[in-house]
């Protein structure tokens, strides 16, 4: 398991880098070292199960309330 904070940390990167899916937040986080150690992950990138497990641990409404967080922190 992760780190929430690196999974915070990576949907900030989500809403600072305009990627409109997970999918694609995964894509770059597999793809490029840099913002994997930025996010916290290290060598190894979660996968889009890990955000949707994420997602159903604290429910689609608390899921809204960080990502519209996240997005007034942008």
């Amino acid at each position: 398991m992760y780190n929430p904070e690196w999974d915070l940390r990576s949907l900030m990167l989500r809403q600072l880098e305009q990627i409109p899916y997970v999918k694609d937040l995964v894509k770059c986080l597999r793809r490029n070292p840099y913002m994997r150690r930025v996010c916290g992950y290290g060598s190894r990138a979660p996968c889009e199960a890990h955000f949707t497990l994420m997602k159903r641990r604290i429910g689609v409404e608390g899921f809204r309330i960080i990502e519209a967080w996240l997005r007034r922190e942008a």
